[in-house]
């Protein structure tokens, strides 16, 4: 485990892919989704914000650790909004 891949890579990430031009694109993306969603980079979780309500649930990939950044940043997206009721690995 190294500190660049622990903790600066994820945070530089998170800041790049979080800019407000990046947000018109996950809605984009996003639209017309439902049900169950298999999230394969779920990185930090950005994209969950930005799911509709008919998202009921979502399978991230292996990207992240429970009690991680991404885990805790799905936890914030979830309890701002009526998004999916549940995170599955």
């Amino acid at each position: 485990m190294s500190l660049y891949r622990e903790k600066l890579l994820p945070r530089l990430v998170d800041r790049a892919c979080g800019s407000e031009g990046m947000e018109r694109w996950r809605r984009r993306v996003t639209d017309g989704l439902s049900g169950t969603v298999v999230e394969i980079g779920f990185g930090s979780g950005l994209n969950m914000a930005a799911y509709p309500p008919e998202v009921t649930k979502v399978f991230r990939g292996r990207t992240c650790r429970s009690g991680s950044k991404a885990g805790r940043a799905a936890n914030r997206a979830l309890a701002c909004r009526g998004g999916p009721r549940r995170i599955a690995r």
